[in-house]
């Protein structure tokens, strides 16, 4: 390894030898050549050092101009690479800035420590060293060698990129092939690192001019800002002496500049706050260097005192040290004032703001409530908290607190709004207000917050809701109310025309000869009647009931009866009961009940076309348990029959539905839509209640409430099979001339003498002419002028004990209940058969019956 210190060669000319011969002359041409090869050299290098020197001068940043050394150093002298790495006076280190024929990428990062290396050694001795071997140099402190070698370097030279005393960097120039470098080269090297340096000098002179520059205008816009502020600005050495203010400052106090400086903050502070002051300076400013905002009073030169605001820092020199502190104030005169006077008026209407029932409130723009009433606080649970830690946002359901946005751009488009807003208070209760919002702005017009006003209408909204509930409830009861009048309207008229249908079918039948087929025809619409007959039985239940003949029934024998044929029929539906061992009976038409329970068996049954199960229920309930439901119920006991199938179940749509007639979710031609139509007709003509609840694809439970009743259950008298005959004299009361032929005729073929009378005026005097002649008087319910319930009247008016048998295209409704309640003796609906009425009359014209029948009469009279 070759060192050198300052670079110098020596130059001399050998003087020829006279004595030699060609010899001599041919070394001496050589040396000639040689002398001429180095001349080039010299040229050449002193060509690319002007030209480096003449580029420095141009208008490049420093890594152009670094770039550009190492490049021309590679090429001149020509070496597989050149880079500089420069110091690092923070970290401690070097590392690579501009290379030139560099491969690796460890190589471009690389960092040494300084001092350390090749590079450590150039910069500490500040002289070139020459290295012929880079690994078998034993000199080197090896401290990169793995990096080094991936590189491939083997000889080089370096040498420090300095001005004076002042080391920048290093200069490297290197091949991967083994090399001699002469201090020629090495002198080079130098020359073109000294270039370097001088560039590196100047632009970092150069960036200390413009910094300097940069902080005096800085200076001089500080110095404005400071002394164009509203606020005070003051600051004071570490004795508390006042060595600058501004003129805002010195302007609150009344002093003039030179006046305030011979002062120290002391001075123009009140003793009350020095102790305040002194422990602001141990606890915040010279731990942290400033204190928070605080508020103090000050002492003008007249002696006064005024409220300020003030936040103090600390001063420090260029080196760091704690020179003294300085402090914005701001004069809050005006604002102590003015909320002096808001405490002052607040008081008047405080009681005001508080009491009222509605939410008043003010919040900024962000959303942050400023000021709130009681009423506000107490509903949203903050009654014992600042109104200032809650946010709008906070008040709103998770899912609509995005909507915060968009009310807020409301306001600021409109100036107001107003509308719903559902709010959830800390408790987790959530309510509906009204609320009614509108900005408020300042003097100058900008926007200090929103004020506004809400209400709670969450039970006013409820109660609207359940009122619009109610009302389709009461129009939806009307509606089928309507249908069912029409539908029984019909269902009389029809009953009427299949009452002459079916009696002169059977009189007829009476005629011919049972094996001919004039009879089977006859038959056929005798078979077709009923059919038709089933039809308006089923419009009747559900307009009125369908009451025939009401008396105490046991509903689980009815439930078991059904339960079993409706089981014959689906085998693939179990159904299992669970009923009451102690169930009451209830006042009912036996066959009508039955009629529900088998219809809404046929219900489950549609629902589980795949089979099943079905659990039939009963039990006794006191009107309390059916609180909940779509009705009232009256007081007192009732029967509970419940009906659970796991089929389909039903949508809401369906449900609202459910109990129209001729509504159906069969299709066409499987279903008449009467099964629940006439099953609430039932429920609701014994003054009972049906309600129904379902799931989609989880099935449905029917319940039905029937009135208890506490008399004994009614065991019917037998009546013998077939047509049965009798005699005695019946009055035949009908409007309808063809039911008067009809029945007339069928009485008379059952051996009965038969009086007619097409009107109950007519029939009164009938009977008032002949009251002991007439056995049985068989009255229709519904006719013009004197109606079925008047005649009745009139006929027990003439014999309390006159035996009347009811007929009417209706089926057994509130009118009929009550005749046959004051006497009456049964109830036969249109059309009936001639083996129906044969049984009817003989069960009320048998002696037993008789005397049962006066014996009843007198106790009730």
């Amino acid at each position: 390894m070759k060192r050198i210190g300052t670079p110098h060669r020596q130059r001399g000319i050998v003087p020829p030898q006279s004595s030699r011969g060609n010899q001599d002359m041919c070394k001496e041409t050589e040396c000639m050549n040689g002398a001429g090869h180095s001349l080039q050299r010299e040229l050449k290098k002193l060509r690319v050092l002007y030209d480096l020197a003449i580029a420095m001068t141009a208008d490049r940043t420093l890594e152009e101009n670094l770039q550009m050394i190492v490049d021309k150093s590679r090429e001149l002298l020509e070496t597989d690479t050149a880079y500089i790495a420069l110091r690092d006076k923070t970290r401690g280190d070097v590392y690579m800035h501009s290379l030139s024929g560099i491969r690796t990428e460890a190589f471009k990062k690389m960092r040494i420590p300084f001092g350390k290396g090749l590079g450590g050694m150039v910069a500490t001795t500040r002289r070139g060293i020459i290295v012929e071997d880079y690994f078998g140099e034993k000199k080197i402190a090896h401290v990169v060698d793995a990096i080094v070698a991936e590189e491939g370097v083997s000889s080089g030279m370096a040498v420090p990129v300095q001005i004076g005393r002042v080391n920048f960097g290093v200069l490297y120039a290197f091949d991967r092939k083994k090399r001699s470098f002469s201090q020629a080269d090495l002198e080079t090297l130098h020359l073109i690192g000294n270039l370097a340096a001088v560039e590196i000098g100047r632009k970092r002179a150069e960036d200390s001019a413009n910094r300097s520059r940069v902080e005096l205008e800085s200076e001089r816009r500080y110095r404005e800002l400071v002394e164009g502020s509203r606020d005070g600005y003051a600051m004071a050495d570490l004795n508390g002496k006042i060595v600058e203010s501004n003129t805002s400052f010195r302007g609150m106090l009344l002093y003039s500049e030179e006046e305030l400086r011979n002062l120290t903050h002391k001075d123009i502070t009140p003793p009350k706050w020095h102790p305040m002051e002194s422990e602001l300076v141990v606890t915040q400013l010279l731990r942290r260097g400033y204190t928070d905002v605080f508020e103090k009073e000050f002492i003008r030169k007249d002696g006064t005192i005024f409220p300020a605001e003030i936040r103090v820092y600390s001063a420090r020199d260029d080196k760091g040290n704690v020179i003294g502190a300085w402090a914005l104030i701001r004069d809050i005169t005006e604002r102590k004032r003015a909320e002096q006077e808001l405490r002052e008026s607040e008081g008047k209407f405080r009681d005001l703001f508080d009491n009222v029932s509605d939410f008043i409130y003010f919040h900024d723009m962000e959303g942050n409530f400023i000021e709130t009433n009681l009423s506000f606080k107490k509903a949203y649970g903050f009654e014992n908290h600042s109104s200032a830690s809650f946010h709008v946002r906070d008040l709103m359901p998770e899912e609509t607190r995005t909507l915060f946005d968009d009310y807020i751009q409301r306001l600021l488009n409109k100036g107001q709004d107003e509308g719903f807003m559902k709010v959830v208070t800390p408790k987790g209760r959530e309510v509906l207000i009204e609320y009614k919002n509108a900005l408020v702005r300042g003097q100058g017009g900008q926007i200090l917050g929103v004020r506004g006003s809400a209400r709670d209408v969450t039970e006013r909204v409820r109660a609207a809701k359940e009122k619009k509930r109610l009302e389709a409830q009461i129009l939806s009861a009307q509606r089928i109310e309507a249908i069912g009048t029409l539908a029984g309207g019909i269902a009389h008229n029809f009953n009427n025309l299949l009452m002459g249908i079916q009696g002169n079918a059977t009189l007829a039948r009476l005629e011919v000869s049972p094996e001919g087929s004039v009879d089977r025809k006859l038959e056929n619409i005798e078979n077709l009647v009923k059919s038709g007959a089933k039809l308006t039985s089923q419009l009747l239940g559900y307009a009125r009931g369908g009451r025939y003949e009401v008396k105490p029934v046991n509903l689980n024998k009815i439930v078991k009866e059904i339960s079993n044929t409706f089981a014959q029929a689906r085998k693939d539906i179990t159904v299992e009961l669970e009923l009451s061992g102690s169930l009451k009976g209830v006042e009912a038409d036996q066959g009508q009940i039955e009629q529900a329970t088998l219809n809404l068996l046929v219900n489950a049954g549609d629902a589980m076309p795949a089979g099943g199960k079905v659990i039939i229920r009963t039990r006794n309930v006191k009107h309390g348990a059916m609180s909940g439901k779509p009705y009232k119920a009256k007081a007192g006991n009732y029967v509970l029959l419940e009906i659970q199938d796991f089929g389909t179940g039903m949508d809401r749509v369906t449900m609202e539905r459910l109990f129209q007639p001729f509504f159906t979710t069969k299709g066409m031609g499987k279903g008449t839509g009467l099964g629940l139509a006439s099953v609430y007709g039932i429920v609701k003509g014994h003054g009972g209640y049906i309600d129904v609840s379902s799931r989609e694809s989880e099935g449905s439970t029917f319940r039905i409430y029937l009135p208890a009743s506490d008399r004994a259950i009614f065991k019917d008298k037998e009546v013998p099979d077939g047509i049965v005959r009798g005699s005695g004299t019946i009055l035949v009361v009908d409007d309808e001339e063809m039911i008067l032929e009809v029945g007339k005729g069928m009485l008379e073929t059952l051996g009965y003498t038969v009086l007619v009378s097409r009107s109950g005026r007519e029939a009164v005097d009938i009977y008032r002419k002949n009251p002991s002649e007439v056995d049985l008087v068989m009255l229709d319910l519904v006719m013009p002028e004197m109606g079925g319930s008047e005649t009745y009247l009139h006929l027990r008016s003439i014999n309390p004990n006159v035996r009347v048998l009811l007929s009417s295209g209706f089926s057994l409704d509130t009118v009929a209940k009550e005749m046959i309640d004051q006497g009456c003796e049964g109830f036969i609906q249109k059309p009936f058969f001639l083996q129906e009425l044969s049984k009817e009359v003989a069960k009320i014209l048998s002696p037993s019956s008789q005397s049962m029948t006066r014996s009843q009469h007198r106790r009730k009279e």
